[in-house]
């Protein structure tokens, strides 16, 4: 492992926590997952790591995925523990490690980007709305190019997605402009 679990705990503030429990409730998760549970909270995670739970067991374990990466409940932590850094290290030490059942790659380049828990709920919403979920198979990144080359396509002309011109383009041609 690149970094230890002990740096990443120490890192994050982890053992600065006062078991007060605001983390848990200001968590977003209950409203998006029936399954919600303390377990999957931040503060659920964080003590099995403070327990000192075998740390390839949490690794592999579909919990750490289920964080929306909110920041909520390092926003309002009392101690200043840094909750939602904490699970995104433990899945970017999941993925180094090989563990990655939970987590989705992206179509276009490869890299891992989103969990499987958020995107099967994301999905499962704009089902219900009737909406295409064509652009869930691509990180942001790629996402914004693919989006950015259909814009330019309709208007004829090929814009980046910063405004500016693409590759080939002038500023002659650039009729869509930046709304800031």
């Amino acid at each position: 492992m690149a970094r230890s679990i002990d740096e990443i705990i120490n890192d994050k503030k982890v053992f600065y926590c006062v078991e007060c429990g605001k983390c848990v409730a200001v968590c977003p998760m209950v409203e998006v997952y029936q399954e919600f549970a303390y377990e999957l909270s931040p503060r659920g995670i964080n003590k099995r790591a403070l327990l000192g739970f075998n740390i390839l067991d949490i690794l592999k374990d579909k919990k750490i995925w289920f964080c929306l990466g909110c920041t909520a409940c390092t926003e309002i932590c009392p101690a200043g523990v840094k909750y939602a850094d904490f699970i995104e290290s433990l899945r970017l030490l999941a993925i180094e490690e090989g563990n990655t059942d939970y987590c989705v790659k992206c179509k276009c380049c490869g890299n891992y980007y989103i969990p499987m828990p958020i995107l099967d709920n994301m999905r499962g919403t704009l089902e219900k709305m009737k909406v295409d979920s064509q652009f869930l198979n691509l990180c942001p990144e790629c996402r914004r190019r693919n989006v950015a080359g259909m814009l330019g396509t309709v208007c004829g002309n090929m814009v980046s997605y910063d405004g500016k011109p693409a590759i080939g383009g002038s500023k002659e041609d650039d009729n869509i402009r930046r709304v800031s």
